[in-house]
């Protein structure tokens, strides 16, 4: 059975989670690629947007790329994906520390059941987080 496509707003989703993750001095070093034909997120660092004084080795910008990662990997999960992480997929290319590789069928009905699988925090508003997006195909149909 072929892999669902992955749509606009499904990415549009994904990526507005990963981008909402805290990066040093809000420098989000990171940049996304996506391979449609594979269902491929590629995660690049992106070193323009290096603070080499503040962190010389690149350490907090390795840890703001995975934040985004996790933030998206998280995502996915909620929408039923299987996000397959690769890291390190090509050691020649040292600014691409990750890809994400999205199996699985999506859920459309993961809003009206209820699904709260990605809420950590008590929140006010039952509404999993990945739900509150303003790209989320759930708020549309509201």
């Amino acid at each position: 059975m072929p892999i669902p496509v992955l749509d606009g707003t499904a990415l549009e989703t994904l990526l507005t989670a990963a981008v909402a993750a805290p990066s040093i001095h809000n420098t989000q070093p990171w940049r996304f690629r996506l391979d449609p034909r594979h269902q491929v997120l590629k995660v690049h660092g992106t070193a323009e947007r290096s603070l080499p004084l503040a962190d010389p080795e690149g350490r907090a910008r390795h840890l703001s790329v995975g934040a985004a990662l996790f933030n998206l990997r998280v995502v996915a999960t909620h929408w039923d994906r299987q996000p397959r992480v690769r890291l390190l997929p090509a050691p020649a290319e040292p600014d691409l520390p990750a890809t994400v590789h999205l199996t699985g069928s999506p859920d459309p009905d993961h809003c009206r059941r209820g699904d709260t699988r990605t809420c950590t925090r008590p929140s006010r508003d039952a509404t999993p987080a990945a739900c509150r997006s303003p790209a989320d195909p759930c708020r549309r149909r509201s």
